[in-house]
């Protein structure tokens, strides 16, 4: 009995040590929505249209009106700068609930760098779904989420994902996800062909998109949206002008648009070719990020993505900029996404990157911004997501110059406050918060405990 007790004992001891940790955790606060006026406002929506001077109204979570601005009107701190839709980011993998400062500190990321949506491309156990419900419900201030609930996989094994080996096997999984409510389903390139096209056909039924890597056995393409370019591979190998060609032919035979997440591709080089580097924003997430998560001597699968035997990540980033330009050139429709937080890709940060590569790649500053706002939202599915009308959703950037100039000139985009779902945030708001995740993650117990246990699940080899 002596023993049971000390057992019990040090158990709530436990608990009340982790409590405590996580009670220490910064929060920000979700500001309540109510009534913004912009006045004399230049509205761009990238691939769309522009209209200057303007006066828009935000009412709780819609663009209420626009109208042109008396010449006279004033109306707050926001006037005469320029409001252009939230940035989205097509493939995040969201943290879990069981790391609650990471998933904090990468919803805050999202937010502090305009980005008012992203989609979670899978997630183990589908807890991307949990992700959203919070951020809906208003426990979490974030960007919204759209989720494909957990990996579809053939074959190999994948922690926490749904395996379908048979076409057979479809009807039932995809009512599963539909239980689910997921926003999309996300194949890996073990599925068969057989399975990805079975599984295509009743997402559209279900008026679900399909998206993930083409089948690796698979000569077609087989999905709504293709991530990291997969299925092209004499194109991308080659670069020879009659595969570039075929990839176009096949792309629009087939509606596939494509999310070459470039800046992944980017950082494997850099990799590659040893100028891997933690950009500024990487003093937001937890010091494990560095020494464990983006190390390869760490994770094999990073360490087989970095060597990539007989094609170089270099060469493959190289091409991959070639396919991009290609592929745009030839009227395929190319859609922004970072993969974030793997490997060195700071969420939000990345997607800034990301646009700067899509316009390296070939894009005019105002198809890379529409890459991952107007084009990137019609891939949502949302009605008015993406679009600056009445009736929308309020998810906008206020910023300080015209973010098209600012593409193409290599400038950051200069962001004044950032709307979601009507929920106004001045970015100073938003950095302060950050600041206080930076000191969190500097010295708390929690970090100190979170980077112990990180090293204990991948030991791997200790860098020199």
């Amino acid at each position: 009995m002596r023993a049971l007790a000390i057992g019990l004992a040090a158990l709530l001891l436990a608990m009340i040590g982790a409590a405590t940790l996580v009670a220490s955790i910064p929060a920000a606060p979700v500001p309540e929505r109510g009534e913004a006026r912009i006045a004399h406002a230049t509205l761009v929506e990238p691939g769309v249209r522009r209209r200057v001077d303007r006066t828009l109204v935000i009412r709780t979570d819609r663009i209420a009106s626009i109208e042109p601005s008396a010449r006279a009107e004033r109306a707050g701190p926001w006037d005469a700068l320029f409001v252009m839709p939230g940035l989205i980011d097509l493939h995040v993998h969201v943290p879990p609930r069981a790391l609650p400062a990471e998933l904090r500190a990468t919803l805050l990321l999202f937010l502090a760098h305009g980005v008012t949506s992203v989609r979670d491309a899978g997630t183990p156990w589908a807890w991307g779904l949990g992700v959203r419900r919070r951020v809906e419900a208003g426990a979490l201030t974030g960007p919204r989420v759209f989720s494909c609930g957990p990996l579809i996989v053939g074959r190999e094994g994948w922690p926490g994902a749904l395996r379908i080996e048979r076409a057979s096997e479809v009807g039932p999984a995809i009512e599963r996800l539909l239980r689910q409510r997921v926003d999309c389903v996300k194949l890996l390139g073990s599925v068969s062909p057989e399975v990805a096209s079975a599984i295509r056909e009743a997402a559209h039924r279900a008026g679900l998109r399909a998206i993930g890597h083409v089948p690796s056995t698979s000569e077609r393409l087989l999905l709504d949206e293709v991530q990291h370019l997969t299925g092209l591979e004499a194109a991308l190998r080659t670069r020879h002008p009659a595969a570039l060609a075929k990839a176009i032919e096949d792309s629009l035979a087939e509606r596939v648009a494509h999310t070459p997440t470039l800046v992944v591709l980017e950082r494997f080089a850099r990799a590659n070719e040893g100028r891997s580097r933690c950009d500024e924003a990487c003093r937001f997430l937890p010091r494990y990020f560095q020494t464990v998560l983006w190390d390869p001597r760490r994770i094999p699968a990073l360490q087989a993505m970095v060597s990539d035997l007989g094609f170089s990540p270099s060469e493959r980033f190289e091409a991959a900029k070639e396919v991009v330009k290609a592929l745009a050139e030839g009227g395929v429709l190319i859609l922004a996404g970072t993969d974030s937080p793997t490997f060195y890709n700071v969420p939000g940060a990345s997607l800034h990157e990301e646009i700067a590569l899509l316009h390296e790649a070939g894009l005019s500053g105002e198809e890379a911004l529409a890459a991952a706002t107007t084009w990137a939202a019609e891939a949502l599915g949302v009605e008015g997501l993406g679009r600056i009308e009445p009736g929308a959703p309020a998810d906008l950037l206020v910023l300080r110059s015209d973010p098209v100039e600012s593409i193409e000139a290599g400038a950051p985009l200069d962001i004044a406050a950032v709307v979601s779902d009507g929920r106004l945030y001045p970015i100073a708001d938003l950095e302060a918060a950050l600041r206080a995740h930076e000191h969190f993650f500097a010295g708390s117990a929690y970090a100190t405990a979170a980077e112990a246990l990180a090293r204990a699940l991948f030991p791997g080899v200790e860098r020199e």
